[in-house]
Parts: C-alpha cells; structure tokens; sequence
C-alpha cells in the first residue's frame, strides 16, 4: 500500500476492493446500463444447440415489455425470435470468431417490430458455455440511412435530368448558331460590297445601317458560340503579355464613334503606374470583357451623359471600372445581373440578349478573377473587373 496514505484513505482503498468483490454491487452496475443485455447458456446435452436464458437486465424488459418471468428460463429462440437454424449457424460462427454481430428483428410484447443488432462474446464461467448479449436498437439509424439513400438517388436523378437538359440546350445553340452563321457570312460580305460600291444618298446611308446590322448580329452568335463552349469547359484562353495602355486605348477607340453619335462623353485614365507595363492576359477576352461593359453603359446612360474607364492596380490585381451617369439599376435586380438570358429592363428587348455579362463574368473567372457591380437608381452604376496581375 502507498506509504503517502494516511488511514482513513487506507481504509477507504480496502473498502474500495470489498465493494468491487460484492456481486450485488455487479448486478447494480448490470441493471443501470442503457444497453439491453441478455446471458444465455447452452442446455445439456451438449448435442443440443438451443440455449436458455439465465439472466437479463432492466433496460432488456424495458425494451421488450416483458416481465422477467417470462424471460428467465426461456429458450434464446423464444426470447429473441431467432430461429433454430439462424442459431445453428451463428451457434458454429461464434465457436470459431468468439464473437460476432446478428443483424434481426425483435418483436415486443405489445408487438411491434424493432430493427436491433446483437453482439454476442461468448465465454466460461463455472464451467458454463455462457454467451453474453448487448443488443443495440438500429431503428433510427436504419431510417437514417434510408433517408441518406433516397436522397442520394434524388440528387442522381437531379443531376442526370440537369445533364441532359445541359446537353439539349448546347446542342440547340449548336444548331442555331450554325444556320445564323451560314446565312450572316453572305450578307455581311454582301454589305461590304454595297457600302464601298454605292455613293448617292440615301443608297449608301442605308447600304452602311445594313452593314453595321450584320455585324451587330454576328458579335451576338460568336457571343452564343462562346457561351456554349463556356457551359462545356471549351472556353479557353491564350494568355500573353500586352501593354494595358494600347489595349485599353484600343476600346476606347472602338465605342468613340457610338458615344460620339450619342453626343455621350467617353473618356478614359489609366494609372501612371501602369504606363508601359506589359500584363499577362488574352488580349482578345479582355477586351471583349471591357467592351462589353462599355456597350452597357452607353445604353442605358442619356444623351450627354457620361462614361469613364478607369484602370488602376488594387495590390496584385489589374481593376478596370466602368462608371456611367446612366439610369442605374434596382437592388432587387441587382441579384440577377449574372445570369444568362436576363436583362435588366424588360422594356429594352432590343438591347441585347442578356448573355454579355453572364459571358463576361465567365471569362473574368477563367482568368482568375471576377466582376463586381454597385448602382444607385438614378444616379449611375459601377462594374468592377479584377483579374490577378502578372508583369512581364
């Protein structure tokens, strides 16, 4: 004994021994586990594998509604509805493992049905071929997986439904773009044609609106065509290094003639630390990011209003802004701004198909960063493009 003790804790360590060594105390820890547990014991002969109950606890009757009478002395087969050929061959199973699991039903007095697991060990005692049962009610974890199950199978079926919708819908754009493409590539040719052939008025006026129709149109299938290699991951780009100044120079340059028709005030500034620098990017998408937004602005800003490109560098991103003093856009609008196909007033069907942004977005992404819009009704809206800057 440790030579710290004093008596009294001495005394309460040999207290401590007899009451583990009392079997009442053994039958109390027994009857207050939550656990329901049966011990069985073969019956003699030997020959014989059915086995009778010896013992049981609380949480077993409480489980089962039996009283113990009907329990004590009663055959496992009984008790537990567990066949005699169930029990043969788990009987040889537990002989040679020394424990194992029974997966089975156990029908209550009140006869209702619960989905249980047996873990039997069996071991001797006294000579005795004794098994020791814990039972474990699987009811709810049972439901729970078939809970798991059927909404896996649903997510499946979801998933599926979503694919070949996806596939359909790409194939449609396919086809379409295709029939457009075949009958565009002659009329655009055709009003090149006019417009450099004809001089007299109004012939030639009318020869240049057709020709900038046909392009207009073109710019919206290359738009359809890149948004359905976007929805097939075959939107790809060829990143290289371009001096920020020129490109964005080059956007002005493209929509001055629409805002200048418009008598709307296009200016552009570019931050001094970014003069001369050569950004990795695809020059082309970017662009077309760029343009996009610009196209937008001028849309939906007045007469004499106003569009400004500001590009500037915000820690290792390039930023590019569109700012406009157009009519600015909802807050509840705002929300479905990304989408394909929406667009933002449904009284300007003729401003677009709804897919620039959502396209824009796209490209954003696939280099890496986003787009961002803020507006105030009335007063003008902000988009924001911000990719990462890397510097050649």
């Amino acid at each position: 004994m440790d030579e710290y003790l004093n008596d009294d804790e001495a005394k309460e360590l040999v207290s401590d021994a007899s009451l583990r060594e009392r079997p009442d105390f053994h039958r109390a820890l027994y009857n207050m586990s939550s656990e329901p547990m049966l011990v069985s014991r073969r019956v003699r002969p030997p020959s014989d594998i059915s086995r009778r109950v010896i013992e049981v606890n609380e949480a077993f009757l409480r489980m089962t509604g039996l009283a113990k009478d009907e329990v004590i002395g009663k055959s496992v087969e009984r008790v537990l509805g567990i066949t005699s050929q169930t029990l043969v061959k788990y009987g040889i199973e537990i002989e040679n493992k020394g424990e194992i699991t029974i997966p089975t039903t156990l029908r209550t007095k009140t006869g209702h049905e619960l989905s249980i697991e047996i873990h039997v060990s069996k071991f001797e005692f006294d000579t005795k071929n004794l098994h020791f049962a814990i039972i474990h009610d699987v009811e709810k974890h049972i439901e729970t997986q078939k809970r798991i199950k059927h909404l896996l199978e649903k997510e499946h079926r979801a998933k599926k439904r979503l694919e070949k919708e996806t596939a359909s819908r790409s194939h449609f754009t396919r086809l379409l773009v295709h029939e457009l493409k075949t009958q565009l590539t002659p009329m655009i040719s055709a009003s090149d044609a006019l417009t450099v052939g004809l001089k007299d008025e109004p012939w030639i006026t009318l020869a240049l609106q057709l020709n900038q129709s046909c392009c207009d149109l073109n710019n919206r299938v290359e738009e359809l065509i890149d948004l359905a290699k976007g929805e097939v991951g075959l939107l790809k780009l060829d990143p290289q290094f371009v001096d920020i100044a020129d490109l964005m120079n080059s956007v002005i340059d493209f929509a001055q003639p629409h805002a200048s028709k418009n008598k709307q005030r296009l200016k552009l500034t570019i931050d001094q630390s970014l003069l001369g620098k050569r950004i990795k990017l695809d020059k082309d998408r970017f662009k077309q990011i760029v343009i996009n937004l610009v196209s937008n602005s001028m849309k939906y800003t007045p007469d004499n209003g106003a569009i400004v490109l500001k590009v500037g560098q915000d820690g290792g991103y390039l930023v590019a802004r569109v700012i406009d003093s157009g009519c600015g856009i909802s807050r509840a609008r705002l929300d479905h701004m990304y989408e394909p196909y929406y667009q933002e007033d449904s009284s300007h069907l003729s401003k677009g198909l709804g897919i620039g942004l959502f396209l824009s977005n796209m490209i954003a992404k696939l280099h890496g960063g986003d787009i961002k819009i803020s507006s105030i009704e009335k007063r003008g809206t902000v988009c924001r493009i911000r990719i990462p800057m890397e510097v050649g």
